[in-house]
């Protein structure tokens, strides 16, 4: 994406507004999290005018570093005399270590830094004072500076949309044979946003994975796991090309035979994740909004929203379904430290 420059600065803050909205949306404790940014007065225009929108929430801390120069500088000594200390890095820096005179006179960190093993620092380069700076990646072995993305905004916009929904249940990353219909959300800073319904987001996060990839490179987000149920749910006219199972609370349930699955009154189809093919189905059961999968012979797994894990559970039991495990969302997707995965 091109940086934002003085002509198109005022629709980039209208996309900030929408970011700071859907953000409060998609992200539980996001409000409140929030702490301000306090930039520096000659910080680049677009810089601040994302910040003054979208505020630092600690959710974030270990994406994005706290954005002013003055604790971008110390963030950044740190980790540079750290890698002082690895006398193989001493030598890629021509000899002298690293140091911050190594790097562009005006920067800020982009990344979270993570000390000794931080194989690279992510910076602004700041020097020619441009309106939304560049983003460059500096070798930790070598010192030698890559550019990484020609905007700074396009690359943290980009990476709030993707941990915004992460931090709660609020994505499922399915793609269709030919996209849904929808409208751009934020078409100069986030160009692979759309909007495809009330509460419904497409995000693509890469529109050109090589070829024979099965990696699945698009998600839709969603304001609550039943909006995008009836979504899902709705003869849209929409193939399901290739899905995983939609975050929320797991339920593992046995004894179920495929005719009494089959009439449950769901939705089925059938999707390819990876090499595996899977039957799965959608809709409500007792009010109930699930996403149900077979993982066995009689065997199925219900995906569903935390508040609801309590209701289905008693529902299964009353049929006289063994309930074989239940897991919680944060536990599925939560890493050693306790980060939430943000894939």
């Amino acid at each position: 994406m091109a940086p934002v420059n003085v002509d198109n600065l005022d629709q980039a803050r209208a996309e900030f507004a929408r970011l700071r909205t859907l953000l409060g949306e998609v992200c539980p404790g996001y409000d409140k999290s929030l702490k301000p940014v306090a930039l520096e007065p000659e910080a680049p225009a677009a810089v601040r005018a994302l910040w003054d929108a979208v505020g630092y929430s600690s959710l974030f801390h270990k994406l994005l570093a706290i954005p002013d120069v003055r604790s971008s500088r110390k963030a950044a000594a740190a980790v540079l005399t750290e890698w002082s200390a690895d006398a193989r890095k001493m030598k890629g820096w021509g000899g002298q270590g690293p140091s911050l005179e190594r790097l562009p006179a005006r920067f800020r960190l982009v990344d979270a830094p993570r000390g000794a093993q931080t194989r690279s620092l992510w910076i602004t380069d700041e020097s020619e004072q441009p309106v939304d700076p560049p983003v460059l990646s500096v070798d930790a072995r070598t010192g030698k500076h890559s550019l990484m993305s020609p905007s700074y905004v396009a690359y943290v916009v980009e990476l709030l949309v993707r941990a915004g929904f992460s931090v709660g249940p609020s994505r499922c990353g399915t793609a269709f044979q030919s996209p849904p219909p929808g409208e751009p959300y934020m078409p100069l800073t986030a160009p692979q946003v759309s909007q495809i319904g009330e509460g419904l987001w497409r995000v693509v996060e890469d529109p050109n994975p090589p070829p024979g990839d099965p990696e699945l490179r698009e998600f839709i987000g969603y304001t609550s796991l039943d909006r995008f149920i009836h979504f899902m749910h709705e003869p849209n006219g929409l193939e399901v090309r290739q899905t995983g199972a939609p975050r929320g609370d797991k339920v593992v349930v046995e004894g179920v035979d495929e005719a009494t699955a089959r009439g449950l009154g769901l939705r089925w189809f059938t999707s390819r994740y990876f090499a595996q093919v899977h039957s799965q189905a959608v809709g409500w059961l007792e009010g109930v909004a699930v996403w149900m999968k077979q993982v066995g012979p009689a065997t199925y797994e219900f995906t569903v929203d935390p508040e609801s894990r309590r209701k289905l559970v008693d529902w299964a039991r009353r049929r006289g379904w063994k309930v074989q495990s239940m897991s919680s969302w944060k536990e599925l997707y939560t890493g050693e430290g306790g980060g939430i995965f943000f894939g």
